[in-house]
């Protein structure tokens, strides 16, 4: 499944897709393999202020957005990847990762079928 525009928008073109709130709960709705493409533009250059590229309040929500992709694929729930559309133009997708189950609370990892405290 993709969800995300079909047409990008084209090179120069700066565009958040969808805000913070959006992307969390598109995660977790979502089934492995979803690509959720949030961000066309050049997400390091525009989240700046400085830039120009976008106002405060747009820059910080970019931001937003940016920063909780990255804890999605820092806990393992998504890979983040980059498609480059022209010069200066990047769509920024998030892929859905499969969820592991939780363990149960007290339970050790099992390694080649033999529980943790047997392998000390």
């Amino acid at each position: 499944m993709y969800l995300g525009p079909t047409d990008p928008a084209p090179a120069g073109i700066s565009s958040i897709l969808i805000d913070e709130a959006t992307l969390a709960s598109l995660v977790a709705k979502a089934s492995a393999g979803t690509k959720i493409t949030y961000y066309v533009g050049h997400l390091a250059h525009d989240r700046c202020p400085a830039s120009q590229v976008l106002d405060l309040a747009a820059c910080r929500a970019l931001s937003a957005v940016a920063n909780r992709a990255l804890r999605f694929a820092d806990a393992g729930w998504a890979h983040l990847l980059q498609r480059r559309l022209g010069p200066d133009c990047w769509a920024y997708i998030l892929v859905v990762r499969t969820r592991s189950r939780p363990r149960a609370p007290g339970r050790a990892p099992v390694r080649s079928g033999i529980p943790a405290q047997q392998l000390h």
